[in-house]
């Protein structure tokens, strides 16, 4: 039992994990353990980025619960013990929708328990600094499953986004050392800066924020992504010229259909289809919406049955049929 928000009176069941093995009953015996140390990576708080959330970073127990309960629950976790619970978000993320709101509370669950720190840094080790966490790419592993978990609540959406952008930019930071983040590189399953880069553009431009998913995409070359980005923004002279210019230099199905929807003209989508050799659904998908817009049935309907027989994973082109 606990709270998640901070003006909040009424205790209900909270979502949790506790973590036991030999090592916490040998903390809860006061006797030093040794562990692998890594840098704490930059963490954003709630609070950092809403001043006026009332929603708790993680839910406050109850009094009544026990304190070998609590140490299970509250105690920072060793390496192998992150590696363990990374693995169970990883296996749930994979084998289940993660769409899912009841599947993403869990997932955090075991995030918020990785990312569990010590209250004062312990030892430095050699030339890496202040030492929080267990492990610094278990601990970013752990950050970048509660981000992936918390893009769909409304309350943490932001500092979801805020805290990808942090992990991507601490690639670029000189500490810690390139072996002290390999340490554990096979086991953590942490994916790669532009994996990461093409993550943060695709949550920004979903949330809105074009103009910085357009620069990310850019940088990953990704240029129908950052042309759709612009066609959101209603920066629609920038990329048309964008899209002529990639167009010029290596024609794309996809380029022509943005080209498409800048200029409306069912040219290009009928040069899309031609260029794509009649496999690319998105083109005929567009047709038919452009006909039906034009009341020309017939032709839509055509233009619909083309593109789902190609894909006919949209619902809402069968409903328009």
């Amino acid at each position: 039992m606990g709270i998640k928000r901070e003006y909040q009176t009424t205790e209900f069941a909270q979502l949790v994990v506790r973590a036991r093995s030999s090592r916490s009953k040998d903390h809860a015996k006061g006797i030093e353990v040794e562990e692998p140390e890594a840098l704490k990576p930059e963490t954003l708080s709630l609070k950092a980025v809403d001043d006026l959330t009332d929603v708790l970073e993680v839910p406050k127990l109850s009094k009544s619960v026990g304190e070998e309960e609590r140490l299970e629950i509250e105690r920072p976790l060793t390496a192998a013990e992150q590696i363990i619970l990374l693995s169970r978000c990883q296996y749930i993320w994979a084998s289940s929708n993660p769409n899912d709101e009841m599947v993403l509370q869990e997932i955090n669950a075991l995030a918020q328990r990785v990312v569990q720190t010590e209250d004062k840094a312990r030892e430095e080790e050699a030339n890496e600094g202040p030492l929080f966490t267990a492990n610094w790419l278990t601990f970013s592993c752990g950050l970048w499953y509660r981000c992936r978990a918390e893009h769909h609540r409304n309350k943490t959406r932001e500092r979801a986004a805020f805290q990808l952008q942090s992990l991507v930019d601490q690639f670029a930071d000189q500490r810690p050392s390139a072996s002290h983040r390999l340490r554990l590189v096979h086991s953590a399953g942490y994916p790669a800066r532009f994996h990461l880069q093409h993550e943060m553009a695709t949550r920004m431009m979903r949330m809105g924020m074009m103009s910085t998913a357009h620069e990310q995409f850019k940088k990953l070359r990704m240029w129908p992504e950052a042309v759709e980005c612009l066609i959101c923004a209603e920066r629609n002279v920038e990329a048309e010229d964008m899209v002529k210019e990639l167009i010029d230099k290596q024609p794309s199905a996809r380029l022509w259909c943005c080209l498409g929807d800048i200029t409306k003209d069912p040219a290009h989508y009928e040069k899309a289809w031609e260029v794509s050799k009649k496999r690319f659904a998105r083109a005929q998908r567009a047709l038919g919406k452009y006909y039906f817009e034009k009341k020309q049935l017939a032709k839509a309907v055509e233009s619909f049955k083309l593109a789902l027989d190609i894909n006919p994973m949209f619902e809402g082109i069968w409903f328009t049929l």
